[in-house]
């Protein structure tokens, strides 16, 4: 009996030690990937592209990383400041937990998470594209907890209000990145937001006097092709490198010529004035514009 209870004992002991060693040395490497091809996954899916066809796991990071990065940043900083907001010291995390209602709420959290589960399950299946604005808090705020109870970077963050901050901001980008890639496409199927060419993809031949919204919409670059969007047909126009030498890309603030080597080595080029830098980079490209 005293054998088993010194053999619960050791293995309490050790499991924080082993968890705290597994957070530090091998998860961000596959989280970052996790991240990247869940965003790659929510743009190139919704213009029925399977994304893993035309890239390598190596490159994954590398095109996702722009996008996620450029719309969490603003939002990011927004969550340090509450985080670090002196009120945390007067509202620790955990410090209601005696208080009448805190006491209800740990009786009855099952209760609650299966109540907050079948919310966020009905909104991703109902709601419109706004969605993704409401999904990533709700999941974090049902995630956040149980995570952080298993003592994840608590080796590595010694304050709590620090260490809740992070892992509610890591259980954040999880369903982000996946929505993030869905918006960006819906906002150039939409016609809402989108970077196009003034060329006919097929035939390479100027598109004169026609509407933007009939142009071919740029969605990217994966290896040697670069895709379009077809708005009347609605579909997905692949483009071999090796069959253009340069193409215009435009957007509402400028436009810019992409150079493509030719066969021969040689390039072309056409005049334009540069896109602003909110437009220099297609969302799921190794380069181009969005």
């Amino acid at each position: 009996m005293q054998s088993e209870q010194k053999g619960q004992k050791l293995l309490q002991d050790q499991a924080p030690e082993n968890l705290e060693a597994l957070s530090a040395k091998f998860w961000l490497g596959p989280y970052a990937i996790i991240l990247a091809t869940l965003y790659l996954w929510g743009y190139w899916s919704s213009f029925h592209v399977n994304v893993l066809e035309h890239i390598s796991f190596t490159e994954v990071i590398k095109i996702a990383a722009y996008p996620i990065l450029s719309a969490f940043f603003f939002l990011a900083i927004g969550m340090l400041v509450s985080g670090l907001s002196p009120l945390n010291s007067i509202f620790p995390p955990g410090g209601g937990r005696d208080s009448k209602e805190g006491k209800f709420l740990n009786k009855n959290w099952k209760w609650f998470a299966v109540s907050f589960f079948i919310v966020i399950i009905l909104i991703y299946l109902f709601s419109s594209i706004n969605k993704w604005f409401i999904l990533p808090p709700l999941f974090a705020c049902l995630a956040a907890l149980p995570v952080k109870s298993t003592g994840l970077l608590s080796k590595e963050l010694k304050s709590e209000n620090v260490r809740s901050l992070v892992i509610f901001v890591l259980c954040y980008l999880i369903p982000f990145s996946y929505g993030r890639g869905i918006m960006d496409a819906h906002a150039i199927i939409s016609g809402k937001d989108f970077i196009y060419s003034s060329i006919n993809i097929l035939n390479l031949q100027p598109m004169v006097n026609a509407s933007i919204d009939i142009q071919p919409r740029y969605l990217g670059k994966l290896n040697d092709r670069f895709f379009f969007y077809d708005p009347v047909k609605e579909t997905t126009i692949l483009v071999a490198t090796s069959e253009m030498k340069a193409f215009d890309l435009k957007s509402r603030r400028g436009s810019a010529v992409l150079q493509i080597p030719g066969k021969d080595g040689q390039t072309s080029e056409r005049g334009g004035a540069p896109l602003s830098q909110e437009s220099n980079r297609s969302p799921g490209s190794t380069g181009g514009a969005r």
